[in-house]
């Protein structure tokens, strides 16, 4: 059992090879979760090689016998004739020389790993700021036109909005304490 088991492990490790490619944005957001997939496959790929056998031998009573499965058994009598590719070899050699082709293109072209997401570069920000929970609504709305006149005095910024206090449908519970500042 131990050979499908560690061949499985691996083709699904294999899978998750291409996320490792992810440049950017897509890079950052997947990397963790292919790590982390890729480590519990190996933990568990350990686990059923090392540690189930030992646990197994002491579960089992000594002198067990062996069930077969019927099912298994009909396929097995089935297939004993060799593997499909077996009567065509020509045809299974060709086409894993394509199949090994176009990985090698997928691969080395930059098809992969090339973008994943779109560009985020929405060129907007959205500026908050905190003040003393004492702070009035001349001192927020102060604070905000200052703010503003700062952001706006870099190139990359064509225009700024402000906003203190609440907003009008009720959906923030700031104060005039904290001043929203955005710039596009």
């Amino acid at each position: 059992m131990q050979r499908p088991v560690f061949y499985a492990i691996a083709i699904i490790i294999t899978a998750y090879l291409p996320i490792f490619t992810l440049q950017r944005v897509e890079g950052r957001l997947f990397h963790p979760m292919a790590w982390t997939v890729a480590f519990a496959l190996l933990g568990a790929l350990l686990f059923s090689i090392v540690i189930a056998p030992v646990l197994a031998s002491f579960a089992f009573a000594k002198g067990a016998s062996e069930w077969h499965n019927p099912v298994m058994e009909f396929l097995v009598s089935t297939t004993e004739g060799g593997a499909v590719g077996d009567s065509a070899p020509r045809a299974g050699l060709s086409v894993w020389v394509v199949g090994f082709c176009f990985t090698l293109f997928l691969a080395f072209s930059g098809v992969i790993g090339s973008e994943f997401l779109p560009h985020l570069d929405e060129g907007a920000l959205w500026v908050r700021g905190t003040l003393a929970p004492s702070a009035g609504p001349d001192e927020g709305i102060r604070v905000s036109n200052q703010a503003r006149i700062i952001l706006c005095s870099f190139p990359e910024v064509p225009q700024c909005t402000s906003q203190t206090g609440r907003p009008d449908d009720g959906t923030d519970t700031t104060s005039f304490s904290i001043p929203n500042i955005s710039s596009i």
